[in-house]
């Protein structure tokens, strides 16, 4: 059986103006190499082509969050798998 995704909420009390919050994710979705592996059938060697596709799939990837901001402090919130990390990057 597998668990529902945890939620989460992060209140931070603000250092500076923000501009930019990235969060970057490894999930079942994301930066999942063995997911990768298995949709492609889990070929033992891995051809050419598959090394390519695997790892265009399976590299980290960062995104913009648009800030909330709620009763004065940054607020982050998401939702955590099993085996999922979640990096966040606040900067001015």
């Amino acid at each position: 059986m597998i668990a529902e995704p945890e939620k989460y909420e992060i209140a931070l009390e603000p250092l500076v103006s923000l501009q930019v919050v990235t969060l970057e994710k490894l999930d079942e979705d994301r930066c999942n190499p063995l997911g990768v592996w298995i949709e492609l059938g889990k070929p033992v060697p891995l051809s050419k082509d598959d090394v390519e596709y695997f790892i265009g799939k399976s590299k980290l990837e960062m995104e913009t969050i648009t800030p909330v901001y709620e009763n004065g402090s940054l607020k982050l919130q998401g939702r955590f798998g099993v085996n999922d990390i979640h990096c966040y990057k606040i900067s001015k």
